[in-house]
């Protein structure tokens, strides 16, 4: 009876276990935010025809989120097409921090020839509701071995206002041989008042958010997407 009762205990708690894992999984697939453009399909990409994203629009008008029906053909050379004329920067999925409306941009909008590479000096200035930050690469370490138009030993990314600054990407230990950190958009994407920013760091772009961001921190990084180029 005794070994019968240890069985039952121990079925129980490896259900219990099963449960709060499967929920644990739930709970994070369902946190997950998707990035998408127009002319790429990420890897890992759930998107289906029907779906309706979160896009950013930007025009002379001025930018604005707005809710976009997707039609997704894999094969296609644009596998990702809107049901409105107005196309998006980028789409989202699962940010439920934002909803559609006018959003504020401080800089971007363009295409690629108006991205901002990083690697300029000075560092860059961007402004927002009354603080200004600065965007810049910094390295250290031995740079003898880097390129002098690559990215330095140990780079990275740094976003400062005041006395206060946050590395937003690091490259790690190595060398960058290529130039291609660039910022491609800045404002206000969730409305809190602080900087979001959406840049392209070597084969990835990344999303960062300030609503989300822990106790210390100007910005969390929220969505990627691998483009698989330096660009």
């Amino acid at each position: 009876m005794k070994t019968k009762n240890m069985l039952m205990s121990s079925v129980a708690v490896l259900s219990i276990l099963v449960f709060v894992t499967s929920a644990q999984v739930r709970q994070s697939d369902q946190s997950r935010i998707e990035l998408l453009e127009m002319g790429m399909y990420g890897p890992e990409t759930t998107a289906q025809t029907g779906e309706v994203w979160l896009g950013l629009n930007i025009s002379d008008q001025g930018s604005q989120i707005l809710p976009y029906r997707l039609t997704v053909d894999k094969l296609a050379e644009s596998p990702i097409t809107v049901d409105l004329p107005l196309d998006p920067l980028f789409l989202l999925k699962g940010a439920s921090m934002l909803s559609a409306g006018p959003v504020i941009t401080i800089f971007g909008g363009g295409d690629e020839t108006s991205w901002r590479p990083l690697l300029a000096k000075p560092p860059m200035e961007l402004r927002l509701a009354g603080v200004v930050y600065s965007l810049e690469v910094t390295g250290s370490g031995d740079n003898s071995e880097c390129s002098g138009e690559g990215l330095p030993h140990n780079a990275r990314l740094v976003l400062k206002s005041g006395e206060k600054e946050q590395t937003i990407y690091s490259l790690g230990w190595y060398c960058g041989e290529d130039s291609s950190w660039f910022l491609i958009w800045a404002g206000d994407l969730d409305r809190d008042g602080h900087l979001d920013l959406y840049v392209s760091v070597g084969s990835e772009k990344r999303l960062l958010l300030s609503s989300p961001a822990g106790k210390g921190h100007f910005i969390k990084d929220v969505a990627q997407l691998y483009t698989g180029c330096g660009c």
